[in-house]
């Protein structure tokens, strides 16, 4: 059985910033930085099962076309 979490692990403070600053520069993508989010990421999309500090989803402009 997997152990049970007693805490979830934060977000450092320098991602929080480069998330903002890369709002400020124009990204109109996604970011997620909540556990559930990057737990989800890091079971689901790598092989070595790591967290990420953050997500981030690009969103292509044709997408919406």
């Amino acid at each position: 059985m997997i152990p049970q979490i007693s805490q979830a692990p934060g977000v450092v403070q320098l991602v929080l910033n480069f998330l903002q600053e890369l709002e400020q520069q124009g990204f109109t993508g996604d970011t997620a930085t909540s556990y559930a989010d990057r737990l989800t990421m890091s079971t689901d999309n790598s092989i070595y099962q790591l967290l990420p500090d953050a997500v981030v989803f690009r969103v292509q402009p044709q997408m919406w076309r």
